[in-house]
């Protein structure tokens, strides 16, 4: 039997920083908010670059304590392997702790009122004329019915939603592929470009602290590309055990 809650303003699926954000705006005005979240916590398993334009922080009000470095210089490697650095006058992006960012907005979501719940997968949205019902499922198998005025889907490309009320599916994604390394010698973030390193897109390491992101999108099968990729660019990485913290993700 399925569990009925209390009723809510607006129900958020989805705890990525577009989800939590819109909570916090709705709870700061007052409303009763709810964000549902699959993940058995937010910021959990993340592929994620951690890149983020520097006036993120002051324009969204955010708390600094994500920030691991700013970025004011780049090597752009081209198809010929052709290094290009560039350099600007001043920081122009941040590298943040993508897990803390998330959780950051989320205790914000908190603070003003809102309330977050993890481990909740939605299956379906039911509109009513005066409601909408969430029906989801908990990680222990339980059945639940949340009720609101208004739901906001923030799940990304994951279409399952957005199929049931019609809304359309995402016609177009990409396949990302991330690991982390430790200290693998790049001094600065590096773009790679070329459809042998990643048709459609690219590839990057980015420094963080004492570890390295290492990663690539495309919109072909991601693995062989990014197999390729470590062993030709980070070998130590690859034999020291990358492969195994690999994480893969359509974005």
């Amino acid at each position: 039997m399925s569990k009925l809650t209390e009723v809510y303003d607006t129900v958020v699926v989805g705890a990525g920083p577009s989800g939590l954000q819109t909570a916090r705006l709705m709870a700061e005005k007052g409303r009763r908010v709810l964000v549902l979240e699959k993940k058995e916590s937010v910021g959990h398993d993340i592929v994620c670059t951690g890149i983020i334009g520097k006036s993120v922080f002051q324009e969204f009000d955010l708390p600094r304590t994500s920030l691991v470095r700013d970025i004011q210089a780049v090597d752009l490697v081209s198809p010929l392997g052709t290094i290009i650095p560039y350099s600007h006058s001043a920081p122009f992006a941040s590298v943040v702790d993508r897990s803390l960012f998330d959780r950051n907005i989320a205790a914000l979501v908190e603070k003003a009122g809102g309330r977050i719940c993890c481990g909740f997968e939605v299956n379906d949205l039911v509109a009513h004329p005066n409601r909408m019902d969430i029906l989801c499922r908990d990680d222990k198998g339980e059945t639940w019915t949340f009720r609101s005025r208004a739901a906001v889907i923030a799940t990304g490309v994951n279409s399952v939603l957005k199929k049931k009320l019609k809304l359309g599916a995402s016609k177009e994604y990409v396949n990302a592929v991330q690991t982390v390394a430790g200290n693998t010698g790049i001094g600065r973030t590096t773009v790679y470009f070329g459809n042998r390193v990643a048709p459609g897109a690219f590839a990057w390491a980015v420094p963080a602290g004492d570890i390295t992101r290492i990663g690539l999108f495309t919109n072909k099968e991601s693995k062989t590309y990014f197999d390729r990729f470590l062993m030709k660019h980070f070998p130590d990485a690859a034999s020291n055990g990358a492969r195994a913290k690999t994480r893969y993700k359509a974005i």
